[in-house]
């Protein structure tokens, strides 16, 4: 399982949730939203799952397919 990551819309910025998940479960969840208190910037924001990403996902795509998908 890897953690759930999000940007912080107010300075951009990367976090973790905190929460661990694999992609069965996230795409159970996916049109799910959460409110989290963002480490980056301290307000409280309502976020949409699929806005979320995996950070092992991302890490291991980054010179594979996900570098060179038209549709991200």
């Amino acid at each position: 399982m890897s953690e759930l990551s999000v940007r912080c819309p107010n300075t951009g910025k990367h976090f973790s949730t905190r929460v661990h998940t694999d992609s069965l479960t996230l795409a159970k969840v996916w049109f799910s939203s959460v409110r989290i208190r963002c480490p980056c910037c301290g307000e409280e924001h309502s976020l949409k799952v699929r806005e979320a990403y995996i950070d092992a996902v991302m890490s291991e795509d980054r010179s594979g397919w996900f570098a060179s998908n038209p549709w991200r």
